[in-house]
């Protein structure tokens, strides 16, 4: 368990039965807490306002999201068992196109469908001042207006994180350590790399999946 105080969030029946999932939202809380308090601050000392909103979509078009296996996990259990029918059925659909698109497969009307587990690097990307444009890097273009990665907070997530039973860490030191090794970089994968077709998940063999053995393209 994370040494840190869990933010208050939405709780789920589902939690009492997938064990992983309070480690999921755990950590999504932590996360939202942390870079809300980060971005205020940002925003006093930039004299800037964070203009990211629903609707602006423009960083959902890229394939390159990076996703870890716990947070593939918390998406197909959003889908199959907390969304609606018609989303799911739109979703589909744009999962049987993602490889002719850089858009994520999960964007629907230009809003995520999946906001509630979102993965983190979507939980953490901010821009000030205007919004992207299409196809644009902000991190090349203007990185002085981006909400810049923070290690501090990254580790408060790991954490809670890393508490996820496949990763095999007892202990703070050693959760330290493997963060301190890159193991979430190391066991990623990308959001266009990862076969959705598979997305109504309803087994719990995946539960015994080690990240590490996850396919890396």
């Amino acid at each position: 368990m994370s040494l840190f105080k869990i933010p208050k969030r939405k709780k789920y029946d589902d939690e009492k039965k997938y064990s992983w999932l309070s480690i999921l939202l755990d950590s999504y809380a932590i996360n939202d807490y942390q870079i809300n308090l980060f971005g205020r601050r940002e925003e006093q000392s930039k004299r800037l306002k964070i203009v990211c909103h629903k609707g602006c979509s423009n960083c959902c078009k890229n394939p390159m999201v990076p996703i870890l296996d716990l947070i593939r996990k918390g998406i197909s259990w959003y889908i199959s068992e907390i969304m609606d029918y018609n989303t799911q059925e739109k979703i589909k659909v744009n999962i049987s196109n993602m490889q002719k698109s850089t858009v994520c497969p999960f964007l629907v009307n230009d809003v995520c469908s999946i906001y509630e587990v979102r993965p983190l690097a979507c939980r953490t990307f901010n821009v000030f001042k205007k919004i992207c444009e299409l196809n644009e890097d902000p991190f090349k273009t203007r990185p002085n207006e981006v909400l810049a990665p923070n290690s501090t907070i990254a580790r408060k997530v790991a954490m809670r994180f890393l508490d996820y039973e496949p990763y095999q860490l007892k202990s703070k030191k050693e959760k330290e350590e493997a963060f301190e090794n890159r193991i979430m970089v190391e066991t990623k994968n990308f959001i266009h790399n990862i076969d959705w077709n598979n997305i109504l998940w309803s087994g719990s063999q995946e539960d015994k999946k080690n990240p590490k053995e996850v396919n890396r393209k």
